[in-house]
């Protein structure tokens, strides 16, 4: 588990000529420390770092004054965090580091899209458009979404050698 000041919780997406593995090295062991903590299946940090890495062009474009909000999550005057105005015209969620915008993440996709409950990439997708307790729809564009997420094969690769290598330095 990182201490609350790792640098890797400030990181900021483009110091390496492969994106994706960069995404998968910083966002996986984030998510899978926070599903850990919260007592939920760390299977589901492949598919949150995949739907973190959808939303934000692998960590390219971030949303908030200090660039740690890869979702784009919008602001609502939630009194835990702070809202930044963006060159869009929306003013989004402004977390303090990529550790604070996981637990938010976590939790919103936990308790408002049920995406505990799956497993599968389809599963993820389907949860996130409509297929949850409550009938929320993430995106109005099921189709492409699931085509995209199904699409991410070098970050799957990236994120199977991680697991891989955890695999290894337990055994």
């Amino acid at each position: 588990m990182e201490n609350k000041e790792s640098p890797l919780y400030k990181h900021k997406f483009g110091e390496t000529k492969n994106k994706v593995k960069e995404f998968a090295d910083v966002m996986y062991p984030i998510f899978s420390e926070v599903l850990g903590e919260m007592g939920l299946p760390q299977e589901l940090a492949k598919n949150l770092t995949k739907q973190a890495a959808l939303e934000s062009g692998y960590g390219l474009s971030p949303r908030g004054a200090q660039g740690f909000n890869l979702g784009g999550i919008k602001y609502f005057g939630d009194k835990d965090y702070q809202g930044t105005k963006h060159s869009d015209g929306n003013e989004y969620t402004d977390f303090n580091n990529l550790r604070d915008y996981a637990q938010y993440v976590v939790k919103l996709l936990a308790n408002k899209y049920g995406i505990t409950e799956s497993m599968s990439d389809k599963e993820f997708v389907d949860r996130l458009h409509g297929k949850n307790p409550s009938g929320a729809n993430y995106s109005a564009s099921y189709g492409k979404y699931q085509q995209t997420f199904g699409n991410m094969k070098s970050l799957d690769r990236s994120i199977n050698e991680i697991i891989n290598s955890q695999l290894l330095a337990q055994s």
